[in-house]
C-alpha cells in the first residue's frame, strides 16, 4: 500500500514544476535545484522512495491515469525511458520531467501540462450537493405557501438565518459563515414576466454575459471535463468603489432535473495551475454560489421562483462596507439577470453557441427560452 500522501505530494511537486516553467530561463535551473532540495527534505521522502523502488510499475501506472492526451504520451515515454535504464526512484523520474521542461521553449506545452494536472475528482460538484440545494428550494416554497418565511426558524434550511430584506417578491436572509468574519446570504424571489429557460440561459452563456454585464473584464472557460459534468471559469471583474479588479477562479456545474421540474446551478472557488496569481488582481479565494430555478408551469412559459445562496470574500477594508456591498451586489446581480433574460426573449434571432458539459452528455439541456 502506498505511503499516505504520495500521489498528493507528486501533484504538488508537479504544480510547482509548472509554475517554475513560466519563469525566466536564467532563473529556472536554480529554482529546480531548490525544489529538489525541498523534496528531499520532505519527512516521508525516504518512505516514498522505498515504495517506488519496490513498486515502480504500480506507481507509474497510477501516475499515468492522472494525465490526458499528448501529455499522457509524454509522461509514458519518460517513465518507459527511466524504467529501461534502471532508474527506480522518484527523484530521478521528476528530474527527467524537469529536464524536459528545460529543453522545451514556449508556454503552450507548459499550459497543457498544467491543465492536465487539475484534479477533477477532488474538485467535483456532486449530485448530492445539487440535490441538497433543490431540497432547500422545495422547503422554502412550502414555507411560503404557509406564510412561514418571516421570523426565526428553529429547524429546517432557514435555521440560524436572519431575515434582513422582507418584500412581497424578494426576501434575503443572512447568517455568519463559520470560522470567519463573513456572512452567507440566501435570496428568494419571483418573476412573472420571464421564462425559466431564459433566466437559466443568461447564466450559462458567458459570451452573452459579456454583453449585459458591463463590469466584466475577462470571462472565459479555461478547462472542462464532460465526465465530471463541470468546467472551470476565470472571471475578472471591475469592482465598484475599489482600486483593483477582482479575479474569481471557480468550478461550475449546471443541471436540469425534469422529474423535479427545476434548473440548478452551482459554482465555487478553486485553484487551477493554468491561472497563476497576478499582482495587479485581487484573487477572491472564498466564493460559493448556487441557484435553483423553479418554473410556475413549464420551462418555456413565463413565471418562476428562485433561491440563490452565496458568499464570498472580496477583501474589502471595512466589514460594514463589505456587508452593505454584498447585499446590494446580490440583489443587483439577480436584477441584471432578470433584465438580460427579458432582452434575450425579445431577441428571437440570438443563437447561443454554448452547451454546458453537464447537459450535453445527459440530454437534459433545454435551449428554448421563448
Amino acid at each position: 500500500m502506498a505511503p499516505e500522501g504520495l500521489y498528493a505530494a507528486f501533484r504538488r511537486f508537479s504544480h510547482r514544476l509548472v509554475s517554475i516553467s513560466h519563469k525566466a530561463e536564467t532563473d529556472k535551473s536554480q529554482m529546480y535545484t531548490n525544489l529538489s532540495v525541498r523534496l528531499r527534505a520532505h519527512p516521508l521522502y525516504r518512505a516514498y522512495i522505498e515504495y517506488i523502488t519496490e513498486n515502480f510499475k504500480t506507481f507509474t501506472e497510477t501516475v499515468k491515469t492522472q494525465y490526458k492526451g499528448v501529455i499522457a504520451q509524454w509522461i509514458r515515454r519518460t517513465i518507459e525511458y527511466e524504467n529501461t535504464h534502471g532508474h527506480k526512484s522518484l527523484i530521478r523520474f521528476l528530474q527527467s520531467l524537469q529536464n524536459a521542461f528545460l529543453r522545451r521553449k514556449g508556454m503552450g506545452l507548459s499550459a497543457l501540462f498544467a491543465a492536465s494536472m487539475f484534479s477533477w475528482n477532488e474538485e467535483i460538484i456532486t449530485d448530492q450537493e445539487i440535490s441538497s440545494a433543490i431540497d432547500d428550494m422545495s422547503e422554502i416554497q412550502a414555507m411560503g405557501r404557509h406564510h412561514q418565511l418571516e421570523g426565526a426558524h428553529a429547524t429546517g434550511c432557514l435555521k440560524d438565518w436572519a431575515l434582513i430584506v422582507n418584500e412581497p417578491s424578494l426576501k434575503i436572509w443572512r447568517r455568519p459563515l463559520p470560522n470567519s468574519h463573513l456572512y452567507e446570504y440566501k435570496v428568494y424571489g419571483k418573476y412573472d414576466d420571464v421564462s425559466p429557460s431564459a433566466f437559466y440561459q443568461v447564466q450559462l452563456d458567458l459570451e452573452y454575459r459579456k454583453k449585459w454585464d458591463h463590469y466584466v473584464v475577462k470571462l472565459d472557460v479555461i478547462d472542462k471535463d464532460p465526465q465530471s459534468k463541470s468546467e472551470v471559469v476565470q472571471w475578472i471583474t471591475n469592482y465598484p468603489a475599489t482600486w483593483y479588479s477582482r479575479e474569481f477562479l471557480y468550478i461550475r456545474r449546471f443541471k436540469v432535473d425534469k422529474e423535479r421540474n427545476v434548473m440548478a446551478y452551482m459554482a465555487r472557488s478553486v485553484n487551477h495551475p493554468e491561472c497563476p496569481r497576478k499582482d495587479d488582481l485581487v484573487r477572491v479565494d472564498i466564493y460559493c454560489s448556487y441557484m435553483v430555478i423553479k418554473p410556475k408551469t413549464t420551462f418555456s412559459e413565463n413565471g418562476l421562483e428562485y433561491v440563490m445562496t452565496y458568499h464570498d470574500d472580496p477583501q474589502l477594508m471595512y466589514s460594514g462596507i463589505a456587508f452593505s456591498f454584498a447585499t446590494r451586489i446580490g440583489v443587483d446581480f439577480v436584477d441584471k439577470i432578470h433584465k438580460a433574460a427579458k432582452e434575450l426573449q425579445k431577441n428571437s434571432g440570438y443563437q447561443s453557441n454554448y452547451t454546458p458539459p453537464s447537459e450535453a452528455s445527459s440530454g437534459n439541456y433545454i435551449p428554448n427560452y421563448q
